[in-house]
């Protein structure tokens, strides 16, 4: 997957995440986790910037994803106790939604590179068995654009549904 194709899963990992923060009126930790989770979506490819790492390697694995997500929850809540980061809600949700946001937009990534042929290594260091579906090659643009296209409709529906629901707009 290309930026654009990983970005779009990330909205689309995170889509039923930020309806219902914007259901319960959490419209600021619901940001928050949005921006986590599209970050994410794409970081574990900063390895192909980085000398002496391997693409695919230590950067797409579940324990990378797992110590970076309790690093940027870690910060979230330091700044929200020290008031910087000025938020609304209790310290316990915002350090789940925070984690949580990070995990789903780096499992996104690793959804996105498990379809094509290269697939990913994510159990190590315990295992080094490759995973792939081979469906897609990461350079197709159809697959890009349609990730990112259906991703971006289904976060807006997302928030605009939970929202809605919320105010009575619509109902089930």
């Amino acid at each position: 997957m290309h930026s654009e194709g990983h970005v779009g899963l990330g909205m689309l990992f995170y889509a039923p995440v930020a309806f219902l923060l914007s259901y319960f009126d959490l419209l600021s930790v619901m940001a928050l986790g949005l921006v986590c989770a599209v970050f994410f979506s794409y970081a574990p490819d900063f390895d192909m910037q980085m000398p002496l790492v391997s693409h695919r390697g230590a950067t797409h694995t579940l324990l990378a994803g797992a110590v970076a997500s309790s690093v940027v929850a870690a910060l979230a809540l330091y700044l929200a106790a020290s008031g910087m980061y000025p938020i609304d809600t209790h310290i316990v949700v915002l350090g789940g939604a925070t984690f949580g946001a990070a995990f789903l937009g780096f499992l996104s990534h690793l959804a996105g590179d498990v379809i094509t042929p290269m697939g990913i290594r994510p159990l190590r260091p315990w295992s080094n068995k490759k995973y792939t579906l081979d469906l897609v090659y990461a350079k197709n643009e159809w697959a890009n654009e349609g990730f990112a296209s259906i991703g971006a409709v289904v976060m807006v529906g997302a928030i605009a549904g939970g929202i809605m629901l919320r105010n009575g707009t619509i109902s089930f």
